[in-house]
């Protein structure tokens, strides 16, 4: 008996097996296998024993059972069972057959340009299927070719528009996928990303679209302009890049490279321009372009605003600084700039920063527009009017000439009020429309406790509150058209 089991043990290191049919498994599957033997008489004392035969001693109690697997000593102490329970050990250790292949998928780029190559690949079915293939193309003699790893070439001077490429399995020739490879005849030297003939290529670059057009029809989405120069100045027969986003969450592109807005909210994507055709840059690589868009709030308006001591009122010839207020219904900063431009620059021009130059005189109108530049399409305006120039200015019946000198006007408190309608540029005088000149003044008493000062429609009013006859009371008359002119009269209050 111990000679057997030594024999059966012997078996298991040599890889023996035993006819018949017998259920073997391995990691995934169950399969059955019919198994061979070569001719070994288990009863002959002339096998030659191995060194692991001659490692069993005398303290292997078990007559070296324990050696050959573990699984033989649940059989117990059986005699007659244990050389086929040790078979059987053989067949779980074995190989398990080769899965047979059902499906091949081919991979790879749809266009290949002429004078370039591309390497393709397959997948089988099942996943653990040998995918051991023969690669063909059609037209091989017209300037195409590929090698037994999948590696297509199309030949410079190729007048094809495509071709077909097949992988055939090695194992069983039914099993077959085919590729159809347009190609190009040319490739891509260079790509560039234009929007309006400039180029916006690059994180720094303000490329904005909104989440919403809002209010004012804001800007959703946009089409940049593809700029590609072929390898050889002929016409690309496909498009030979693709493109792709790596924030789909706010921004989409469709098939025609148009993109927009998703409306889920703000934020930045990066939109990718790859080379599919072979196409290279300067260092080897796949020639790939890539523009930054940026998802922001609208602007919902913008408001233009005249300095506090200034008038829509502006003298031929002098200017005025517009301050732009950016308005938003959606969170958008307020800070945001806005370009100028004038609606007749013949009567007024406008800077970038929004500084006013009146070209014309007598009232004549002119419209400045502020558009927020980021695309919102929110804008505001304001009108203003080219004037002539105030030369001087009489208080009622007050004449200019009293103006800026030692004389004094007595108003008494038993009087009241005194109303003086404003004459401009005597001794022409008349009022500020027939003159053309600016009717916004601005007026001030230095001591509004005894004498206040207002101005209203033309019209400058005097107040007499309290005595004051110890010194002059003085009031200024400001023109605000630009011109700078001041004029001061001198009065006294009395009982």
């Amino acid at each position: 008996m111990k000679k057997r089991v030594l024999l059966g043990m012997m078996v298991i290191i040599i890889g023996f097996t035993i006819p018949g049919q017998v259920r073997a498994y391995d990691e995934e599957n169950v399969i059955d296998n019919e198994i061979e033997i070569s001719s070994v008489d288990y009863e002959s004392d002339s096998v030659e024993e191995n060194e692991e035969t001659e490692d069993i001693g005398e303290n292997d109690k078990n007559d070296g059972i324990d050696d050959i697997d573990p699984l033989m000593e649940e059989q117990g102490e059986s005699t007659a069972n244990d050389e086929e329970e040790a078979f059987k050990v053989v067949q779980t250790k074995g190989a398990a057959k080769a899965v047979a292949v059902s499906e091949l998928t081919i991979s790879g780029s749809t266009l290949v340009a002429a004078g370039k190559s591309y390497q393709y690949t397959v997948s089988a079915l099942p996943k653990n299927a040998s995918i051991a293939v023969v690669w063909e193309v059609s037209s091989s003699d017209q300037g195409v070719s590929i090698d037994s790893k999948g590696k297509l070439k199309i030949a410079k001077d190729c007048s094809l528009t495509s071709c077909e490429i097949s992988a055939t399995s090695k194992e069983n020739g039914e099993i077959k996928d085919t590729y159809t490879v347009n190609i190009n005849p040319c490739y891509i030297k260079s790509m560039d990303i234009l929007e309006d003939g400039k180029s916006i290529v690059g994180s720094t670059k303000k490329n904005v679209i909104f989440w919403t057009s809002g209010t004012t029809g804001a800007r959703t989405s946009f089409t940049p302009d593809v700029k590609l120069t072929s390898s050889n100045g002929r016409e690309f027969i496909k498009r030979p890049y693709k493109i792709t986003c790596d924030n789909e969450n706010i921004v989409k592109v469709d098939e025609n490279g148009k993109i927009s807005a998703t409306g889920n909210g703000t934020g930045t994507a990066k939109i990718k321009y790859t080379a599919i055709d072979g196409s290279k840059n300067s260092e080897g690589n796949t020639l790939t372009k890539t523009i930054t868009v940026r998802v922001e709030n609208p602007v919902t308006g913008v408001s233009l605003l005249i300095p506090e001591d200034r008038s829509k009122y502006i003298v031929k010839g002098k200017t005025i600084k517009l301050s732009a207020l950016v308005n938003s219904a959606y969170g958008a900063p307020m800070t945001k700039e806005v370009t100028y431009r004038s609606s007749n620059p013949a009567v007024a021009t406008v800077s970038e920063s929004g500084v006013v130059t009146m070209k014309a005189g007598s009232y004549s109108p002119v419209t400045i527009i502020a558009t927020a530049k980021d695309g919102s399409n929110a804008s505001g305006s304001i009108d203003l009017v080219g004037c002539n120039a105030v030369k001087n200015i009489s208080l009622g019946d007050i004449p200019y000439h009293k103006a800026d000198t030692s004389k004094v006007t007595i108003i008494s408190l038993k009087d009241g009020k005194l109303e003086l309608p404003l004459k401009y540029n005597d001794p022409e005088g008349g009022d500020a429309e027939k003159m053309r000149v600016c009717p916004d003044i601005q007026v001030k008493s230095d001591t509004p406790k005894c004498l206040e000062a207002s101005y209203k429609d033309g019209v400058l009013t005097l107040n007499p509150l309290n005595k004051f006859e110890t010194k002059n009371i003085i009031i200024q008359v400001k023109v605000l058209d630009g011109s700078g002119l001041v004029k001061k009269w001198n009065f006294k209050v009395s009982e």
